[in-house]
């Protein structure tokens, strides 16, 4: 849009000189009536140009006021004119101003959407080439590759975008089970806690994660008295999260198999448990289906002879003697739990007497 100039010709280009006179001339220079120097609205803000012109106002009432009565008509209409052309020189500023300000920032919403979707781009092709190194490693990877993983979804989290695309979850999940089949449980943290949204909508990862942390909860060493310490109250949080999402996500068969190990610890060890709670979860596995049933009857069997881990430690040592001692506590409550002890683990647990 053209700013007029005195002479209302509306070409843009100001009197005396142009734009660069004008800077010279400074703020002082001000419009005289005929509108000339215009220019020197851009070098006062917007209180000065205001200030200016009811100034400016004032000053020509008072001078024609004291001048003869007959001509007071024709001056104050000539006043009039006056504000008039500077009223409409600084609504033309305003505009333009406003004009600018609004360019400006559709210029940057554009630019900031393209270097995100770049960002974007570049990030996607460093994830497939992380994601083909661990599927040629058979999803191993030593310190270096793992730690190039985490860094690489840490910063993808402060992208906006990024894990909304269509493949991210695919990506996210192997690194998920990659991370929880070699317990690293530190950077594992760190990523379900930059994507716990993303990592509730995948069946995949909630399975990875509800069978971690309820791994994690069940080879502490002094369970349950442990699990109150903040380190393990948070592990314990985490797995009721993806537990109850397993429930819910046509996966009940863990959360039912998990459920009763650790409420099992829990009444077995703690003075204030409830065995009805144990009851209860027993009473659901014959709700199962044939299908859940046979995956709740399978994960009970890996926890019971420590099929789930591929090189035994003291941890996982644990979990299969807290299996175990709740196979044969409940053995009698489903025929179940008497048949993985009979059949499937060698050499058959001697249970203790069930006591008076």
């Amino acid at each position: 849009m053209a700013k007029r100039n005195g002479n209302g010709n509306g070409n843009g280009k100001p009197k005396n000189g142009g734009q660069d006179n004008a800077a010279e001339q400074g703020a002082d220079q001000v419009p005289n009536g005929n509108g000339e120097g215009a220019t020197g609205f851009a070098l006062l803000d917007n209180q000065q140009i205001y200030d200016l012109v009811l100034n400016r106002i004032s000053n020509e009432v008072e001078l024609r006021l004291t001048q003869k009565s007959a001509r007071r008509r024709t001056i104050m209409m000539g006043v009039i004119g006056v504000a008039g052309v500077l009223l409409a020189s600084a609504a033309t500023f305003f505009h333009e101003t406003i004009v600018t300000r609004t360019a400006n920032a559709a210029y940057e919403k554009n630019v900031g959407n393209l270097i995100a979707k770049v960002e974007i781009a570049a990030l996607s092709l460093e994830g497939a080439d992380l994601i083909r190194t661990l599927e040629e490693n058979d999803y191993g990877f030593d310190r270096v590759q793992r730690d190039a993983v985490v860094d690489f979804f840490v910063r993808a989290a402060a992208v906006d975008g990024f894990a909304q695309r269509s493949n991210f979850l695919p990506q996210f999940e192997k690194t998920i089970d990659t991370l929880a089949s070699a317990g690293t449980n530190t950077e594992l943290d760190l990523l379900e806690g930059l994507y716990r949204d993303q990592s509730k909508r995948s069946p995949g990862i909630v399975v990875s994660l509800a069978l971690h942390y309820g791994r994690r909860l069940l080879e502490s060493p002094a369970a349950p008295d442990d699990w109150r310490q903040s380190s393990y109250a948070d592990t314990m949080e985490r797995f009721q999260i993806y537990s109850r999402v397993a429930k819910d996500d046509l996966f009940p068969e863990i959360y039912l198999g998990l459920q009763l190990l650790v409420e099992y610890v829990r009444v077995n060890d703690d003075a204030k448990g409830d065995d009805r709670v144990i009851d209860e979860l027993v009473a659901q596995i014959d709700d199962l289906n044939p299908e859940d049933a046979s995956n709740f009857w399978l994960l009970m069997r890996d926890f019971a002879t420590g099929g789930f881990s591929i090189s035994p430690t003291r941890e996982t040592e644990r979990i299969v003697e807290r299996t175990i001692a709740f196979l044969c506590e409940h053995k009698g409550s489903n025929p179940g739990f008497k048949s993985i002890l009979e059949n499937d683990i060698d050499p058959v647990p001697q249970c203790p007497e069930p006591t008076a």
